[in-house]
Formats: C-alpha cells, sequence, structure tokens
C-alpha cells in the first residue's frame, strides 16, 4: 500500500490519500473490513502460530453475514441456532464492532449468562473478542475509546457497546440499535425445560432494537430439539424472525 510498484516509496501526502481512501472503503464495506483488517483467537490450536488467525469469511459465514446485516438494516429479529466451532458469536461481535466503528451513536447491547462470560477481561468473553478485534486494527483505522467494565466508547463519533448478564431485568429500559444475546440456550430461569426459553424471548422484547441477534442451539436444551423445547420456540419466536 505504501510502495510503489516499481518498489520505491510512496511520497507522504501519496500515503494520506491512500489511507483516507482505504478507511472509506472499510466503512462503508464489511465484507472489504472483514477479509482485510479482523484478527481472531484460536486457544484450542495445538501451534502458537495458529492461535491467532485472520478472519476469512468461508461461504457459509457470508450468507451468516448477510443474514444478519439486512436484519439490521430491515428492523428484523435474527436467530442463529447453531453448532460450535463455525465462528458465529466472533462474526456477530465482528459485525457490531464495524456497526461501532461506521455508524455515529451507535448502540448495542451484549448478553451472556453469566456475567464473566460478557465482560472479564479475556478473549472467552464478548467483550474480550470485541478488545482484541480493536487491538489488532491498524493505528489509522483504530478510533480513541473509553474503555471499562461492559463499557465500550468510540468517542470519535459516540457509539457505545454495553454489557449485562441475562438477568430477570436484562434489556429492560433500553433502546439500543442492536442487541446480541449469546449462549441463550444455557440461561436458565426456572426448572421447566421451557422456562429459559420463554425467560429469554420475554427479556430481549422489552427492548426495540433494529437488530436482535439470538444464539439458540435447541439440541443443548433439555429434551433437544424435538418435543416440549421446540414448541415453545415455534410459538413465542415464529412471529418475529423472518
Amino acid at each position: 500500500m505504501f510502495h510503489r510498484p516499481d518498489g520505491r516509496r510512496r511520497p507522504s501526502g501519496e500515503r494520506e490519500q491512500i489511507l483516507q481512501a482505504e478507511s472509506s472503503r472499510c466503512l462503508r464495506n464489511p465484507f472489504h473490513w472483514l477479509r482485510n483488517y479482523v484478527w481472531i483467537q484460536d486457544p484450542k490450536a495445538t501451534e502458537a502460530e495458529l492461535r491467532v488467525l485472520p478472519l476469512i469469511p468461508w461461504p457459509g459465514q457470508k450468507r451468516l453475514i448477510r443474514f444478519l446485516l439486512t436484519g439490521y438494516l430491515q428492523s428484523r429479529r435474527r436467530l442463529v441456532n447453531k453448532a460450535r466451532e463455525i465462528g458465529a458469536t466472533w462474526l456477530a461481535v465482528a459485525l457490531i464492532y464495524w456497526l461501532w466503528l461506521s455508524t455515529p451513536r451507535f448502540y448495542a447491547l451484549l448478553g451472556s449468562r453469566k456475567e464473566k462470560l460478557v465482560d472479564d477481561r479475556t478473549p472467552m468473553s464478548l467483550f474480550g473478542k470485541l478488545r482484541f478485534i480493536h487491538e489488532t486494527q491498524p493505528e489509522w483505522l483504530r478510533p480513541k475509546t473509553e474503555d471499562v467494565h461492559m463499557r465500550f466508547v468510540n468517542l470519535e463519533n459516540a457509539s457505545t457497546v454495553v454489557g449485562e448478564a441475562t438477568n430477570i431485568g436484562f434489556g429492560r429500559s433500553f433502546r439500543a440499535s442492536v442487541i446480541l444475546t449469546d449462549e441463550w440456550a444455557h440461561v436458565d430461569r426456572g426448572k421447566h425445560p421451557g422456562d429459559a426459553l420463554r425467560y429469554g424471548v420475554g427479556a430481549v422484547l422489552r427492548s426495540r432494537p433494529r437488530l436482535r441477534i439470538e444464539d439458540l442451539n435447541l439440541s443443548k436444551l433439555p429434551k433437544g430439539p424435538a418435543g416440549e423445547v421446540a414448541e415453545v420456540f415455534e410459538r413465542l419466536l415464529g412471529p418475529y424472525l423472518g
């Protein structure tokens, strides 16, 4: 980027123009930004050099990104019934980061079943993933921030991401652009197999964000995808998904 085809370094003015054009392209095109500037962690990798990887979406992940983006643009709810190890949480957090980076006064709420899963300062938590993406951005694409526990503020465009454990009051009084509820299947608010699902639906629907990204794997709930839990899922969420 900073060198001409003949190998000579570009003048500073020319480099600045290139950076401005590239920054503008990243803020307009999430796919370009993801392919070129997003890194994720894989702590399970046996080789140290493979524990930090570029996030280059494969076709299924591209479909997921489009699914989530159209949900945001059309103010629709999006439920991701996923398996493990497909990168859905990293992708959802990366998309929220991109919206936080590119959209003035964007506001997102991140939730999971325990506070430490929302923010424990490690990449295992939602905010840890958000911070890792931020810290690995090139300097010219990384805005100044205010970073405290479960709050991440873009000081250059007033966008904010906040977090909360999915407690009984989760989402109350929030008017967010996006709500992400992770590990929804493991939210336990009662003894009945469908209670966690009923609770999760009620908690998320109390707000009116432009996009809700809900992570539910029915196979992880008691009785699996068949029977009463699936019936609760269809009855409560069916009218809201598009």
